[in-house]
């Protein structure tokens, strides 16, 4: 790795970069950049609103510009990977 850089670790401990969708998911991110999309309900499971959801995603997004993982000027299209709307209203 070059000097200063650095790794994230994953919920596993075992190292790669964790977006800010992976402490608020939408979808389960395999090792080839494919996705596996959620089944219907689950993403609601751990949020009580919308607002939650959003509130939640905005704070990883900034988590994850404040810890290295990306550039300020990447938040809106981190922002972008968002999906309120597979939340019940």
């Amino acid at each position: 790795m070059a000097a200063g850089t650095r790794a994230g670790l994953g919920s596993s401990g075992h190292g790669g970069s964790r977006g800010p969708d992976a402490p608020a998911p939408s979808a389960i991110c395999l090792l080839l950049g494919s996705t596996k999309p959620l089944a219907p309900g689950r993403l609601a499971q751990p949020y009580s609103s919308r607002a939650e959801y959003q509130q939640r995603y905005a704070a990883a997004v900034e988590a994850t510009i404040r810890d290295g993982f990306a550039l300020p000027e990447d938040r809106d299209a981190l922002s972008g990977h968002a999906e309120p709307g597979r939340l019940p209203g």
